[in-house]
């Protein structure tokens, strides 16, 4: 019975890559049944780059929620996705304070990449809450671009000053204009872009 890194590897070696996925979700499934699968996943984020993807792997297939939302924002787009298909997967309800959490700390000094991802998350996941939340920031730190991308996941009701002011950015998700008052309420805070 695999239980290390070192064994994992050692049998994946020989195997084709499709082998390689099944085998590693097998195994995840098993140690989580032990709750052993902590300590193989800890050892595999030391290790590089293709180890630290087996181990978001084998966190999915397991159903490690807090494991991968603390990825929601890595750097290499693998393990992400691989977060964020955790993230998508979670009902809304069970997407609790812990969820919204990992996505404000991974949105913090995350690429433009990683962020419009979890701009996706956000508008896919009907997280309006936390959308409207990250745009007012966002604006400010990263521009109208990036608040632009959380606005698609905001209610018509979003608070004032927070929506960017570029035209592609004025439609709502169905194609409709912003009524005119949003439109003044944006005006009233400078975004990154405006202090450039």
């Amino acid at each position: 019975m695999i239980s290390t890194a070192g064994e994992l590897l050692a049998a994946l070696e020989a195997l084709p890559h499709a082998a390689r996925l099944r085998f590693t979700a097998v195994t995840a499934h098993r140690l989580a049944a032990r709750d052993e699968l902590r300590p193989l996943l800890a050892r595999l984020d030391a290790l590089g780059a293709y180890e630290r993807r087996l181990g978001a792997l084998a966190a999915l297939a397991a159903g490690d929620t807090a494991y991968l939302l603390a990825r929601l924002g890595d750097l290499d787009p693998v393990v992400r996705r691989y977060a964020l298909r955790c993230a998508h997967r979670l009902p809304v309800a069970a997407a609790d304070r812990s969820f919204d959490l990992a996505v404000e700390a991974a949105y913090t000094d995350a690429p433009a990449v990683a962020r419009a991802d979890l701009a996706r998350l956000l508008r896919d996941g009907r997280r309006s809450a936390l959308a409207e939340r990250l745009v007012r920031r966002a604006r400010v730190e990263y521009g109208d671009r990036d608040a632009a991308l959380l606005l698609a996941g905001c209610t018509r009701n979003s608070p004032p000053g927070c929506c960017p002011r570029s035209r592609a950015s004025s439609r709502t998700r169905t194609g409709a204009s912003w009524p005119d008052g949003t439109r003044r309420r944006c005006s009233t805070t400078p975004s990154a872009n405006s202090r450039r």
